[in-house]
Protein backbone atom coordinates (compact mmCIF):
# COMPACT_ATOMS: atom_id res chain seq x y z
CA UNK A 1 0.00 0.00 0.00
CA UNK A 2 1.25 3.50 -0.80
CA UNK A 3 1.92 5.36 2.42
CA UNK A 4 1.54 9.10 2.79
CA UNK A 5 5.24 9.54 3.58
CA UNK A 6 6.17 7.62 0.43
CA UNK A 7 4.01 9.88 -1.72
CA UNK A 8 5.55 12.98 -0.18
CA UNK A 9 9.07 11.61 -0.62
CA UNK A 10 8.28 10.70 -4.21
CA UNK A 11 7.01 14.19 -4.98
CA UNK A 12 9.98 15.84 -3.28
CA UNK A 13 12.44 13.51 -5.02
CA UNK A 14 11.05 14.12 -8.49
CA UNK A 15 10.91 17.86 -7.85
CA UNK A 16 14.54 17.84 -6.76
CA UNK A 17 15.67 15.78 -9.76
CA UNK A 18 13.72 18.06 -12.11
CA UNK A 19 15.24 21.27 -10.76
CA UNK A 20 18.30 21.37 -13.07
CA UNK A 21 16.03 21.18 -16.13
CA UNK A 22 13.80 23.96 -14.80
CA UNK A 23 16.54 26.28 -13.54
CA UNK A 24 19.11 25.74 -16.30
CA UNK A 25 16.76 25.28 -19.28
CA UNK A 26 18.80 27.90 -21.16
CA UNK A 27 21.72 25.47 -21.39
CA UNK A 28 20.26 23.66 -24.43
CA UNK A 29 19.99 26.78 -26.64
CA UNK A 30 23.43 27.87 -25.43
CA UNK A 31 24.99 24.56 -26.49
CA UNK A 32 23.09 24.64 -29.79
CA UNK A 33 24.50 28.11 -30.50
CA UNK A 34 28.03 26.68 -30.33
CA UNK A 35 27.48 24.78 -33.60
CA UNK A 36 30.56 26.43 -35.16
CA UNK A 37 32.66 24.13 -32.97
CA UNK A 38 31.50 21.28 -35.19
CA UNK A 39 33.59 22.71 -38.05
CA UNK A 40 36.79 22.61 -36.00
CA UNK A 41 39.09 19.60 -35.56
CA UNK A 42 37.90 16.96 -33.08
CA UNK A 43 34.31 18.20 -32.58
CA UNK A 44 33.54 15.29 -30.25
CA UNK A 45 36.14 16.51 -27.75
CA UNK A 46 36.00 20.26 -27.12
CA UNK A 47 37.73 20.82 -23.79
CA UNK A 48 37.52 24.61 -24.17
CA UNK A 49 33.85 24.23 -23.17
CA UNK A 50 34.30 20.99 -21.24
CA UNK A 51 32.25 21.82 -18.14
CA UNK A 52 29.28 23.06 -20.18
CA UNK A 53 29.34 20.25 -22.76
CA UNK A 54 30.31 17.20 -20.72
CA UNK A 55 28.98 17.94 -17.25
CA UNK A 56 26.23 20.57 -17.18
CA UNK A 57 24.47 19.54 -20.40
CA UNK A 58 24.17 15.81 -19.57
CA UNK A 59 22.83 16.68 -16.10
CA UNK A 60 20.24 19.09 -17.53
CA UNK A 61 19.14 16.68 -20.28
CA UNK A 62 18.81 13.78 -17.84
CA UNK A 63 16.90 16.03 -15.45
CA UNK A 64 14.56 16.98 -18.30
CA UNK A 65 13.72 13.30 -18.76
CA UNK A 66 12.69 13.09 -15.09
CA UNK A 67 10.75 16.34 -15.53
CA UNK A 68 8.89 14.91 -18.53
CA UNK A 69 8.22 11.57 -16.80
CA UNK A 70 6.97 13.06 -13.52
CA UNK A 71 3.23 13.31 -14.31
CA UNK A 72 3.25 9.86 -15.89
CA UNK A 73 5.15 8.26 -12.99
CA UNK A 74 2.61 9.59 -10.51
CA UNK A 75 -0.31 8.46 -12.68
CA UNK A 76 1.23 5.02 -13.24
CA UNK A 77 1.69 4.53 -9.51
CA UNK A 78 -2.02 5.01 -8.87
CA UNK A 79 -3.60 3.63 -12.05
CA UNK A 80 -1.26 0.95 -13.43
CA UNK A 81 -0.03 -0.46 -10.11
CA UNK A 82 3.43 -1.54 -11.32
CA UNK A 83 5.03 -4.57 -9.71
CA UNK A 84 8.61 -3.31 -9.87
CA UNK A 85 10.62 -0.20 -10.68
CA UNK A 86 11.25 -1.13 -14.33
CA UNK A 87 7.51 -1.53 -14.93
CA UNK A 88 6.92 1.75 -13.14
CA UNK A 89 9.33 3.63 -15.44
CA UNK A 90 7.85 1.97 -18.55
CA UNK A 91 4.27 2.76 -17.50
CA UNK A 92 5.36 6.26 -16.52
CA UNK A 93 6.72 6.91 -20.00
CA UNK A 94 3.50 5.71 -21.59
CA UNK A 95 1.33 7.81 -19.30
CA UNK A 96 3.51 10.90 -19.80
CA UNK A 97 3.23 10.64 -23.58
CA UNK A 98 -0.54 10.09 -23.33
CA UNK A 99 -0.99 13.00 -20.91
CA UNK A 100 1.12 15.27 -23.09
CA UNK A 101 -0.96 14.48 -26.17
CA UNK A 102 -4.34 14.68 -24.39
CA UNK A 103 -3.68 17.74 -22.21
CA UNK A 104 -1.75 19.50 -24.95
CA UNK A 105 -4.67 19.04 -27.34
CA UNK A 106 -7.13 20.34 -24.71
CA UNK A 107 -4.89 23.35 -24.10
CA UNK A 108 -4.74 24.16 -27.82
CA UNK A 109 -8.52 23.80 -28.17
CA UNK A 110 -9.22 25.91 -25.10
CA UNK A 111 -6.80 28.76 -25.87
CA UNK A 112 -6.71 28.36 -29.67
CA UNK A 113 -2.94 28.67 -29.60
CA UNK A 114 -0.02 26.24 -29.77
CA UNK A 115 2.04 25.36 -26.73
CA UNK A 116 4.74 27.99 -27.13
CA UNK A 117 8.14 27.62 -25.49
CA UNK A 118 7.27 30.22 -22.84
CA UNK A 119 4.13 28.28 -21.86
CA UNK A 120 5.41 24.71 -22.08
CA UNK A 121 7.40 24.61 -18.85
CA UNK A 122 4.73 26.13 -16.54
CA UNK A 123 2.15 23.91 -18.25
CA UNK A 124 4.14 20.72 -17.56
CA UNK A 125 4.94 21.77 -13.99
CA UNK A 126 1.20 22.25 -13.54
CA UNK A 127 0.54 18.75 -14.92
CA UNK A 128 3.01 17.23 -12.44
CA UNK A 129 1.56 19.17 -9.50
CA UNK A 130 -2.02 18.28 -10.42
CA UNK A 131 -1.06 14.61 -10.77
CA UNK A 132 0.63 14.62 -7.39
CA UNK A 133 -2.27 16.34 -5.63
CA UNK A 134 -4.76 13.93 -7.23
CA UNK A 135 -2.65 11.00 -6.01
CA UNK A 136 -2.62 12.40 -2.46
CA UNK A 137 -6.37 13.11 -2.52
CA UNK A 138 -7.18 9.64 -3.82
CA UNK A 139 -5.04 8.12 -1.10
CA UNK A 140 -6.60 10.21 1.66
CA UNK A 141 -10.25 10.50 0.62
CA UNK A 142 -10.92 7.16 -1.02
CA UNK A 143 -8.41 5.02 0.81
CA UNK A 144 -7.09 3.83 -2.53
CA UNK A 145 -5.25 0.55 -2.26
CA UNK A 146 -2.32 0.88 -4.64
CA UNK A 147 0.68 -1.37 -4.66
CA UNK A 148 4.02 0.34 -4.20
CA UNK A 149 6.52 -1.17 -6.66
CA UNK A 150 9.01 -3.50 -5.05
CA UNK A 151 12.48 -2.04 -4.78
CA UNK A 152 15.45 -4.38 -4.73
CA UNK A 153 19.18 -3.89 -5.15
CA UNK A 154 18.96 -4.80 -8.84
CA UNK A 155 16.34 -2.07 -9.36
CA UNK A 156 18.75 0.50 -7.93
CA UNK A 157 21.48 -0.81 -10.26
CA UNK A 158 19.15 -0.57 -13.25
CA UNK A 159 18.18 3.01 -12.42
CA UNK A 160 21.83 3.96 -12.00
CA UNK A 161 22.58 2.35 -15.38
CA UNK A 162 19.67 4.22 -17.02
CA UNK A 163 20.90 7.55 -15.69
CA UNK A 164 24.54 6.75 -16.42
CA UNK A 165 23.95 5.62 -20.00
CA UNK A 166 21.81 8.70 -20.63
CA UNK A 167 24.44 11.09 -19.32
CA UNK A 168 27.33 9.36 -21.10
CA UNK A 169 25.32 9.17 -24.34
CA UNK A 170 24.53 12.88 -24.26
CA UNK A 171 28.15 13.80 -23.47
CA UNK A 172 29.53 11.51 -26.19
CA UNK A 173 27.16 12.65 -28.93
CA UNK A 174 26.95 16.40 -28.32
CA UNK A 175 27.84 17.24 -31.97
CA UNK A 176 25.34 14.73 -33.33
CA UNK A 177 22.48 15.80 -31.07
CA UNK A 178 22.93 19.56 -30.91
CA UNK A 179 24.93 20.62 -33.95
CA UNK A 180 24.15 18.29 -36.82
CA UNK A 181 20.37 18.42 -36.91
CA UNK A 182 19.49 21.44 -34.80
CA UNK A 183 21.92 24.24 -35.55
CA UNK A 184 20.83 27.85 -35.96
CA UNK A 185 20.40 28.02 -39.76
CA UNK A 186 17.57 25.46 -39.60
CA UNK A 187 18.46 23.62 -42.82
CA UNK A 188 19.45 20.37 -41.11
CA UNK A 189 16.40 20.51 -38.86
CA UNK A 190 14.24 20.96 -41.95
CA UNK A 191 15.85 18.02 -43.70
CA UNK A 192 15.60 15.93 -40.54
CA UNK A 193 11.87 16.68 -40.38
CA UNK A 194 11.45 15.77 -44.04
CA UNK A 195 13.16 12.44 -43.49
CA UNK A 196 10.54 11.59 -40.86
CA UNK A 197 7.58 12.44 -43.09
Amino acid sequence: MVKSKQLHRLGAGMALLSLPAVIFHGVVPEVSSLYELANQPHPFLRMSHGVLLYLVTPVVVTSSFVFFLSPGLITALIVSRPRNVCEWVAFGLGWSVLLHIALGSLFKLAFRAPLAHSVLMPYWIGCALVGWFVAVLLWRKRDLQSSWPSWEARDTRRLVWMIGVCMIGVAAFIPKIFWEDFNMDGVEAFEFGRSLS
